[in-house]
């Protein structure tokens, strides 16, 4: 719920343009859709009820990332704000400093609530002219200046209030927005979140990884599948990535316009533990001190990466590394001690147990406060 003093002091300032920015009181969302789409208007009915930027990520990628390729979306914390981005769009802080969504997507925490949000295009934001006061609604925008609504009254000429459009009934039930499961986490310092009816670490579990890491019973023929295959381009260094983001995943470098072509799954890069083990990522992987493959595992077949924890903060059955296409999905499994999960120059969340949460090179990852390990893209 948003309180009395963050409803009357926010406003904001913004540029018309080709995108769509839903805001309300102490949040705003900039996203590459049109105002008439299904999508806006659950988002908008979403932060009319509750601002919690978790239930406009789900909403978002329901469809999947192809489906919404970029967006910015902010609201205020006590601290500062909370800012969420995909793609090349971005929220900018008054120093210059960045937060934006390459290559797949941003969550990060800010100093300040006072960020300019636009899609990642300098020039058109600093050539206009043309910027509009406003206290909330849907809009079609370019970009949004957030500000006190004191400051925009004292601009010279009228206050434009938009109107809030009404929330279609017919298309939301009882329960709010309908969205697929998708990436969610909850912040908080390490140790805050823990399942209190989390289930046991898995030392009764019947069947342990062999020295193939396959489960009991499992055959090495039965695990060597045909190869996933992905859609990939080529960046100039030769490195396959994916056709949906302008930077290769491995070096960074512009991918220059290409026709995209089928192929065989590369290895999506390295697990890079504390004591120096390294584990490639070429198929998904459960970790713990006897993992196993859950009962109602549906995929590619993981491997089982059994972890050494004399001190048995890592739960038997612990971590899921998930591979969806060119995403690496992190999934805590109901663990003890939980899953805490660092992206770079971020601050930590710790992960819902069954909810996967997408990663990106250079993120780093304790389990149950104990074992640590980094994730890092590689040819």
């Amino acid at each position: 719920m948003v309180d009395s003093q963050t409803q009357k002091n926010i406003g904001f300032n913004y540029l018309p343009g080709p995108h769509t920015l839903v805001c309300v009181p102490s949040a705003a969302v900039l996203v590459e859709l049109p105002t008439d789409h299904e999508l806006v208007t659950k988002v908008y009915a979403a932060l009319r009820e509750k601002v919690d930027l978790d239930d406009v990520l789900d909403i978002l990628v329901s469809g999947g990332l192809r489906k919404v390729r970029g967006f910015v979306a902010v609201a205020e914390v006590p601290v500062g704000a909370r800012v969420i981005a995909r793609g090349a769009f971005r929220a900018v802080a008054g120093d210059g400093e960045e937060v934006n969504g390459l290559p797949i997507i941003t969550d990060r925490f800010t100093d300040e609530f006072s960020l300019r949000l636009d899609c990642g295009d300098q020039g058109a934001v600093a050539d206009a002219a043309s910027w509009l006061p406003l206290l909330g609604g849907v809009v079609s925008a370019g970009a949004v200046q957030i500000e006190t609504a004191e400051s925009l009254l004292g601009q010279a000429g009228e206050l434009v209030l938009e109107p809030l459009p009404p929330l279609p009934e017919d298309d939301l039930d009882d329960d709010g927005p309908d969205t697929a499961e998708q990436p969610a986490v909850a912040v908080g310092p390490p140790g805050e979140g823990e399942a209190e009816d989390a289930e046991p670490d898995g030392d009764d579990v019947a069947a342990e990884p062999d020295e193939d890491g396959l489960a009991g019973g499992e055959t090495a023929a039965e695990a060597a599948a045909q190869p996933v295959a992905v859609l990939a381009v080529t960046c100039p260094q030769g490195h396959l990535t994916s056709p949906y983001f302008n930077l290769c995943r491995v070096c960074g470098q512009q991918v220059p316009p290409q026709q995209p072509v089928e192929v065989p799954r590369p290895p999506l890069g390295t697990i890079l533990f504390a004591n120096g083990d390294r584990e490639l990522l070429d198929r998904p992987i459960i970790l713990g001190r006897s993992p196993r493959v859950p009962p109602d595992y549906v995929g590619e077949q993981p491997k089982l990466l059994q972890l050494d924890d004399p001190t048995r903060d890592v739960s038997g059955q612990h971590l899921q590394i998930g591979i969806d296409g060119w995403q690496v999905l992190l999934t805590d499994l109901g663990s003890t001690n939980g899953t805490e999960v660092v992206f770079p120059g971020a601050q930590p969340v710790l992960l819902r147990p069954n909810d996967p949460l997408m990663i990106g090179t250079g993120t780093y990852v304790v389990l149950g406060g104990s074992l640590e390990f980094w994730y890092e893209t590689g040819p």
